[in-house]
């Protein structure tokens, strides 16, 4: 049985199939004691050009107004999760560095048995290059890690 999921979330459209396959996931599986929403806030910064990049050599911390909505977001998503019946809490941290190890870090300190997680989708030539935050996540987790792409459904795979 698996126990505690770690569902990191950043906002994106294509991270909500992240909770939609997750649901599923469960209802396959049995029953889970706690599934944990992660948000990581981010600096921001401004690259040559004006492009927004958290990799940018001048950074900006996250505003109280961000994080609060960041609070307000995982709040929503943990409450429709009870609200089916599933047990959930989450979590909203600053980024202490890399994206992937914060998310390991909760991961091993939460005692989690599973990371569910949605990738961006990466095809091609861009998947040539590791790196990912996904890809750095399945690479050095201690547990499982299932990654739904943007355009899955749980039940895609499930059956297989």
């Amino acid at each position: 049985m698996i126990e505690k999921i770690l569902v990191p979330l950043d906002g994106s459209k294509a991270s909500l199939n992240a909770i939609a396959a997750l649901e599923e996931i469960v209802e396959a599986r049995g029953r889970v004691k706690n599934i944990h929403l992660l948000y990581i806030t981010t600096f921001k910064g401004v690259q040559a050009g004006g492009k927004i990049s958290p990799d940018a050599s001048i950074q900006f911390p996250v505003t109280d107004k961000e994080k609060l909505q960041a609070e307000a977001y995982l709040r929503r998503k943990a409450e429709d999760l009870q609200a089916k019946g599933f047990p959930a809490t989450w979590e909203v941290m600053a980024n202490k560095g890399k994206l992937s190890q914060d998310i390991l870090e909760v991961a091993e300190t939460k005692n989690m048995n599973m990371i569910v997680m949605c990738t961006h989708g990466r095809t091609g030539f861009g998947a040539l290059f590791p790196g990912s935050v996904a890809s750095q996540v399945v690479a050095l987790s201690k547990v499982p890690v299932t990654l739904i792409r943007p355009a899955c459904q749980a039940s895609d795979w499930l059956s297989s």
